[in-house]
């Protein structure tokens, strides 16, 4: 950043950074000319302009200046760019540090502006009633409204309880102000009820836009927030208070919740010492947390993940962070005070396999088939992922390769697999028994559920077998229906010759290939060298037809 300030430019950089499937540096221009601008500054005695609207971020901006987004409409436009929002810098880190998070600020902000206007015109969910008047923008709305009653609520007990007590035109303004809510709190109720149970495309929004409303926390403090979290230097008085020195010091700003599960939430952060849009995930459990087995996984996880250098491997940035929540202080080392991991990652920032499955179910008719280059293109990416795991000295399992830990990125070019929770190094190049459970159910190899309780290498290829038979037929309902350490290797070749897949026809040798990966017998499964090489043969093959074809 130069010691002038920051200039438009830079906050494009992030723009494209935050999506580059919908942001080119030309849109991203001309988006921020226009709507990073919203009532959000006013002039300090120097004359430069200080962002003063943190109060509205932290409470997502429910009211006022938003419902014109919600609405459909581009937000205001501004002609004062964001260097005038910043303070000269000159040698003051600690002016840097305040002008980079003020930057986060008008992402986090921008992004979910944008996140609004496109749920609402987005065309790619095209059904009538997914972005209609009961569709899930009402449900964002809806939530806004429920926090917006729940504020002024506070504000009418506080003033009730002041012994001066407010002045009356006061009392009768928030008075009006929460009946209003009330109101629009029950018809969107009804919209909220409508909206449910839709395609798989309106689960899908309906998942991110409630994680904006509902989930997007850290510690009950709604974002964005500065991590670490201290509580004398906050969003609400960044600009002018003390900034801590040492392991206190914020390093990262979340800006949302992109998804939780189990004992871990993923946040999109800004890094505030590189300036790098990154994925944090945070990792917490209560007191005596060193002597859980969870936690011997996350600390397993930090140590695993950050040796790990892979193009289909999603990456790690530096080292893990250790924290202790209760003195909100950053670690040497994962002691016995340590509560909290946090590792900074590579953000992948399109849907996880799950969700673009479900995007090309027998649902979506209207958009067209999806090519089996595609699906061989992501199964050789997750093997290639495995072939490097299990070729480390002594081996690497994965052990939970599932949908939603295979993640895209670069506009769908490149899937990676994520979510080392459960990943253990093998003593040696030999399967091991097992000291515990676990895993997803239906994605659990039968020898980790019958009497032999091993695994290894292999027990990842049976879980890309599931993976595999998924991409094609669309379904997973055989692994379900099967009582847990069946072969079922037999129930998908019934499958290939009983049904038409939804996603994809295989060809038989791919056919052959599945049935192969979900063999009881862990022998007579396909190394992940072998399966790489297959995949890479038919590729080829199916290149050289489409070629021929087109002669």
């Amino acid at each position: 950043m130069a010691a002038k300030g920051a200039s438009d430019e830079e906050l494009v950089a992030f723009l494209c950074q935050l999506d580059s499937d919908r942001w080119s540096s030309e849109t991203a221009r001309n988006y921020v000319q226009t709507c990073v601008r919203q009532n959000s500054v006013v002039s300090d005695k120097g004359g430069s302009m200080v962002c003063t609207d943190t109060d509205s971020d932290l409470k997502n901006e429910p009211s006022g200046s938003m419902e014109p987004q919600l609405k459909g409409t581009r937000p205001k436009s501004s002609t004062t760019p964001i260097s005038q929002e910043l303070k000269p810098t000159g040698e003051n880190e600690d002016m840097l540090l305040r002008n980079k998070i003020t930057l986060g600020l008008q992402l986090a902000r921008l992004e979910r502006q944008n996140v609004c206007y496109e749920f609402r015109l987005n065309r790619q969910y095209s059904a009538s009633n997914s972005v209609g008047p009961a569709g899930p923008l009402q449900c964002l709305e809806y939530y806004e409204r429920m926090e917006e009653l729940e504020e002024i609520q506070k504000e009418i007990e506080a003033s009730e309880k002041d012994p001066r007590g407010a002045a009356p035109i006061e009392k009768i303004t928030l008075r009006f102000r929460y009946n209003k809510c009330l109101v629009e709190k029950g018809r969107l109720q009804e919209a909220l009820a409508q909206a449910r149970a839709r395609f798989e495309a309106d689960a899908i929004i309906r998942k991110q836009v409630t994680t904006y409303c509902v989930a997007n926390t850290y510690d009950e403090h709604r974002l964005p927030v500065l991590y670490p979290y201290t509580v004398g230097f906050t969003l609400k008085n960044y600009m002018h208070a003390l900034i801590p020195k040492g392991s206190a010091r914020p390093r990262f700003l979340l800006m949302r919740v992109l998804g939780s599960g189990g004992f871990s939430t993923v946040y999109k952060a800004l890094d505030l010492g590189t300036l790098a849009i990154v994925a944090i995930k945070v990792s917490r459990l209560g007191e005596d947390a060193s002597k859980t087995r969870r936690w011997r996984y996350m600390v397993r996880e930090a140590e695993i993940h950050r040796r790990l250098h892979h193009p289909y491997i999603v990456q790690t940035y530096g080292e893990p962070l250790y924290i202790n929540s209760h003195t909100q202080r950053t670690l040497p080392t994962c002691d016995s005070s340590c509560n909290e991991i946090a590792i900074s990652m590579e953000l992948c920032d399109g849907r996880d396999l799950f969700d673009f499955l479900a995007l090309n179910s027998p649902l979506r008719q209207s958009q067209t088939r999806v090519q089996e280059t595609e699906i061989l293109l992501i199964l050789l990416h997750v093997a290639e992922a495995l072939r490097y795991l299990h070729s480390q000295e002594p081996p690497v399992t994965h052990n939970d390769v599932t949908f939603r830990n295979i993640l895209s990125t670069n506009k769908g070019t490149t899937w990676k697999l994520g979510d080392f929770t459960l990943a253990k190094q093998l003593q040696s190049n030999e399967p091991e028994n097992i000291t515990a459970l676990a895993g997803t159910p239906y994605y659990i190899p039968p020898e980790k559920l019958g009497g032999e309780g091993i695994m290894g290498p292999a027990s990842d290829m049976y879980s890309l077998g599931i993976i595999a038979f998924g991409c094609y037929s669309g379904s997973v309902e055989i692994f379900i229906q099967q009582t847990p350490g069946q072969d079922v290797a037999q129930a998908a070749a019934r499958f290939f010759d009983d049904h038409d897949c939804a996603i994809c026809t295989p060809s038989p040798e791919v056919r052959e290939m599945i049935v192969r990966l979900l063999s009881r017998n862990m022998d007579a499964r396909p190394s992940a060298t072998a399966f790489c090489e297959f995949l890479q043969k038919r590729l080829e093959s199916v290149h050289r037809t489409a070629k021929n074809g087109r002669r």
